[in-house]
This record gives C-alpha cells, structure tokens and sequence, in this order.
C-alpha cells in the first residue's frame, strides 16, 4: 500500500475541516509502513474543503508503537 484516503462526515454536522486518521486507523497506516518499509501517503479530509496530504503516517504520529518499545 502506497497511498490511503481518509474522509470524515457526518448527519449531524458539516464537516468543514480536514480530519486526520486516528486511532485503529492510525496503528493500522503505521504498522504497514513498518512491515513494507515504504511510507504512505495519506490524504485526508472533512466532507467538503480542503484536502491535506501528508508524506507518512510517521509525520501525523511520530512516536508510533512497534515491536521496537516491547
């Protein structure tokens, strides 16, 4: 994997703001950048507006969990 898309909407509010991957998601981008050694970029946004790109999971979560810390 090379390249993820994440959006964010919702029925109760407009998401105006670009909304980055958290969580699960996050762990999930990172532990493939780790086992492929390849970052990936992720492009994110709200349901409507800007889209905002980052080069690696690493930039959005520099202190990631891996086997490394265990």
């Amino acid at each position: 994997m090379l390249k993820t898309t994440i959006i964010a909407g919702s029925q109760i509010n407009k998401i105006v703001k670009p909304v980055p991957p958290y969580g699960v998601s996050r762990q999930t981008i990172a532990e493939y950048e780790i086992k492929q050694e390849l970052p990936i970029e992720v492009y994110f946004m709200g349901e409507v507006g800007k889209v905002m790109k980052s080069d690696s999971l690493s930039n959005l979560l520099p202190l990631v969990f891996d086997k490394s810390v265990l």
